[in-house]
């Protein structure tokens, strides 16, 4: 199976049930990749680090190609399949 995200990628915090609400809408960098799509990633605004299935996470792009906020966010195409 192939992952979605890989180390160093920007992601948003989609969240999912297995998910602690304060995480929810945050934006995160992944920093490491786990089994069976659990990937660890740490948030930007406050550095702290938490375990998440790729389902509750969408990568984000950005369109300027510098730091700033990003500008759009990818759906994830995986979670669609059957």
């Amino acid at each position: 199976m192939q992952y979605p995200f890989a180390v160093f990628d920007r992601v948003m915090i989609k969240g999912n049930k297995r998910t602690p609400e304060r995480f929810v809408g945050r934006v995160a960098v992944v920093t490491a990749q786990c089994l069976n799509g659990w990937y660890v990633v740490k948030t930007l605004d406050n550095a702290e680090s938490v375990k998440l299935q790729y389902r509750s996470l969408a990568k984000l792009t950005d369109r300027s190609g510098g730091g700033g906020e990003p500008s759009a966010v990818v759906s994830n195409g995986a979670q669609n399949a059957s």
